[in-house]
């Protein structure tokens, strides 16, 4: 049901970002089944509208310690021509920013060479660091 709605979001066009799409690791839930189609179905939708999917870094401080979402979604999401952003959820200034060298490594690793910012629902495409 998650994807469901995660994919009802990303085909409306109403955002930019979808971020969080795998956040029920966070909770320990880990899908007991084969989920590859509910995220192609997601991410397609997210492609076809060019909403970016976010790693957002939060979770390496979390009991998954890995961020949203995994490498399997990222890869996928990556063949699909989703773009990509970043962010760190950050309650506190201290927090803003953290993690994003692994972020960037990790992006890179499922084959994102670019990602995006967006300043007025305008998306601008950005090579990432070395």
């Amino acid at each position: 049901r998650y994807f469901e709605v995660l994919t009802r979001a990303a085909a409306s066009g109403l955002f930019n970002i979808i971020g969080h799409a795998d956040l029920p690791k966070k909770f320990n839930f880990r899908p007991t089944c084969d989920c590859t189609a509910s995220y192609r179905t997601f991410l397609k939708a997210a492609a076809k509208t060019q909403t970016a999917i976010e790693i957002n870094t939060a979770g390496w401080d979390k009991d998954c310690h890995e961020a949203y979402p995994g490498m399997e979604i990222l890869r996928l999401a990556h063949l699909e021509g989703v773009p990509l952003t970043f962010g760190s959820d950050s309650h506190a200034p201290v927090h803003v920013g953290k993690y994003f060298d692994k972020a960037v490594l990790l992006a890179k690793q499922a084959g994102y060479t670019h990602s995006v910012r967006f300043c007025r629902r305008k998306a601008t495409s950005h090579e990432l660091p070395e």
